[in-house]
């Protein structure tokens, strides 16, 4: 029987869809590889991102990039500019633009600088086919070097220095001769290489350069090499023992004349003729320095990260470290740490679990793994809180139960079972359910029970759904489960599941919504219908990782390219961040604001009522037919109507559709 549908013009509302709005969140920890510093700002890049904190130390933001920032320079106008993986990033203070030249598209760009007449200088390589160049722009043109006279083909280029006299130094490697490593010097009147066939300047893996105040030119790289050149020679200067079997990453001269080296394993600095070495064992916590500036007060700065061979901390953090005459200073972004898994809400506390963290947003401020020192953040593998504000933490041995205080509970053994192998947690009010090894427990709040699982297709669960407090759904990766009354029963693809792969499940009244690796199933009680997006299949569109439907019912449902909002009849794609990202998570917090935890940030998703335009329109200003409808209907809107949004509700306050229209006729299905 078909439904028929009796359009009421009085409570029809037209939404402005420029009222839906996103804001994004950005892990800040990160490795730091590179410093450019203006009168009150330093600017830190860092992998795919570009933190942003006062000359204080005081955290200002962070720039999702592309790539990996490894790079900057200031030109003479106060612009800033990175290496951006393939492109060159430019920020003027207010608004970032990228540039690149006219080059194979697989070259990444590794260093830029400025020159004395305002002209950008760039690195290109592209380590899949040994092609290299190195790029010249005026600000409208581009010139790209990329052979040297008749026989020298770059297949390397890294590191540029230019000194006082406008003259341009480019560390090289070449193909097609007796000698692969050398400097490449670029002026006005003639260009010179220097190898060591011609001079003593043999440099493999030009990590860093530096132009010192007496204008000599500094080029530092793997095993000692350490070299200098003062306009006519080149010296080596990385042969002391201290220095045994270093790469420097960064050089630097402090007013005194000290020389400052950053290394994958410490800072050195020479102090008249003897070394003083400052490492994770001393004064730093990090000591992978990669870059050493000093500011307008003499301050010292560097961009530091863990050295991974070695280091107890984490091998993708960085921090941002400050020199002066009372010893080292450390600071830190205060945002979340790690890839977002998984989103909370305890009141006015946001709890974001990741791989290695639990970061709470509180008063304003974010607390990394400050709960407890016991607890294993690097080995939690799921988080809930349940109606009394308790945070419950499955780790591979253990389960936290933390109150509202922080008072910690850790249980290692429920009914004589050994809490091992920890996967997944389900919470309903006072109920929590635990799924662990080859078992499924269940909390009520006063005791634990055990619910047999023998006899199941699987005992590993990718997620657990409660219904109510004696039903519960699960996913898994031989389709989807069901138990109720005490009962088990199982559905896969033969019912009509879109995928045995079951990664997250949603619950809307009767219905059952289940995010596969092949689209989107629901299941109403006795059948299933999978949504799948066909014009998307082979680009990895409908391989869903996540599902929430929010207050309004909306569907949002994740997927490793972003997330769509699906008003069961339509997709509406978006990217939170911009760009394609695996969406490991998604809620809704207590104001309505959708959360959303992607591989490269945290994203709310907010509509803000103050924006509402046209929130009821004048129903003599619409025309509806037929009216009443069986399949579809007819809006006609009138002009001034312009990406707008119309909202269907059903009698009960249920949302059921959502579809953009325009001036003219509109069809609604």
């Amino acid at each position: 029987m078909k439904n028929i549908l009796l359009i009421i013009l009085t409570i029809t509302c037209i939404y402005n869809a420029n009222a839906q709005t996103w804001t994004n969140y950005h892990d800040g920890y990160k490795k730091n590889y590179c410093l450019a510093m203006t009168d009150s700002l330093i600017f830190v890049g860092c992998d795919r991102l570009i933190n942003v904190y006062s000359t204080e130390g005081v955290y200002k933001y962070s720039k999702r990039t592309d790539g990996d920032v490894y790079s900057s320079s200031i030109d003479n106008e106060g612009n800033i500019w990175f290496s951006n993986k393939f492109n060159l990033l430019k920020f003027d203070g207010e608004n970032w633009s990228t540039y690149r030249p006219d080059i194979s598209e697989d070259m990444e760009c590794s260093t830029v600088t400025c020159d004395k007449s305002n002209n950008i200088w760039a690195t290109f390589s592209s380590y899949s086919t040994d092609d290299a160049c190195v790029s010249k722009f005026d600000g409208i043109n581009w010139q790209n070097y990329s052979t040297f006279g008749d026989t020298i083909t770059i297949t390397n280029a890294n590191q540029i220095v230019i000194d006082t006299n406008n003259v341009v130094y480019i560390g090289i490697d070449v193909d097609g001769n007796n000698w692969f490593y050398g400097i490449v010097r670029i002026s006005a009147t003639d260009t010179t290489i220097f190898h060591y066939g011609n001079s003593d300047c043999s440099i493999a893996w030009q990590h860093s350069s530096y132009l010192d105040k007496n204008n000599n030119v500094w080029f530092g790289g793997g095993y000692n090499d350490l070299l200098r050149y003062d306009g006519t020679d080149w010296f080596r200067e990385g042969d002391d023992a201290e220095l045994h079997n270093k790469s420097f990453y960064a050089i630097f001269m402090d007013t005194a004349d000290n020389l400052w080296l950053g290394t994958p394993t410490g800072l050195f600095v020479k102090n008249e003729d003897s070394w003083i070495e400052y490492n994770e064992e001393n004064e730093l916590e990090l000591d992978y320095i990669w870059d050493i500036k000093s500011d307008e007060d003499n301050n010292i700065w560097m961009a530091a990260s863990p050295n991974p061979n070695y280091s107890g901390s984490d091998a993708n953090n960085g921090c941002l470290i400050k020199y002066n005459e009372t010893g080292f200073t450390h600071y830190y972004p205060n945002t979340f740490r790690g890839e977002p898994q998984k989103i909370v809400f305890r009141n006015d506390e946001i709890w974001v679990k990741s791989g290695d963290a639990v970061s709470i947003f509180k008063d304003g401020a974010w607390h990394i793994n400050e709960i407890d020192e016991t607890i294993p953040y690097s080995n939690i593998n799921d988080m809930v809180v349940d109606s009394d504000n308790n945070i419950w933490l499955a780790t591979s041995d253990a389960l936290y139960k933390i109150n509202i205080n922080n008072n910690i509970e850790a249980i290692t053994n429920i009914l004589g079972h050994d809490l091992l192998g920890n996967r997944s947690l389900a919470a309903l009010e006072d109920n929590i359910w635990l799924n662990f090894s080859s078992y499924l427990l269940k909390f009520d709040g006063q005791n634990w029970i055990e619910i047999d699982i023998t006899g199941l297709p699987t005992t590993y669960f990718n997620k657990i759904q409660p219904v109510n407090s004696n039903e519960i759904w699960v996913g898994t990766n031989s389709g989807a489960m069901h138990y109720i009354d005490g009962e088990w029963h199982s559905y896969t693809e033969t019912e009509g599941l879109g995928s045995n792969t079951v990664r997250d499940i949603a619950v809307e009244d009767n219905n059952i919504w289940f995010a596969t690796s092949s689209g989107v199933s629901v299941f109403d009680g006795v059948e299933f219908t999978t949504y799948i997006q066909d014009s998307a299949i082979i680009a990895n569109y409908n391989s869903n990782t996540s599902i929430h439907i929010d207050k309004k019912g909306h569907k949002w449902v994740g997927c490793p390219k972003g997330i769509y909002r699906f008003d069961n009849y339509n997709f509406h794609f978006m990217q939170p961040n911009d760009i394609d990202e695996l969406i490991n998570y998604i809620t809704e917090d207590a104001d309505g604001n959708v959360w959303v935890a992607g591989r490269h940030g945290l994203s709310k998703y907010t509509f803000a009522p103050a924006n509402i335009e046209n929130n009821l329109v004048n129903k003599t200003a619409l025309e509806f037919y037929p009216n009443p409808a069986t399949n579809d209907f007819n809006i006609i809107l009138p002009k001034g109507t312009i990406n707008d949004i119309v909202e269907i509700y059903s009698t009960t306050g249920s949302l059921v559709l959502q579809q953009k229209v325009q001036t003219g006729t509109n069809n609604i299905n």
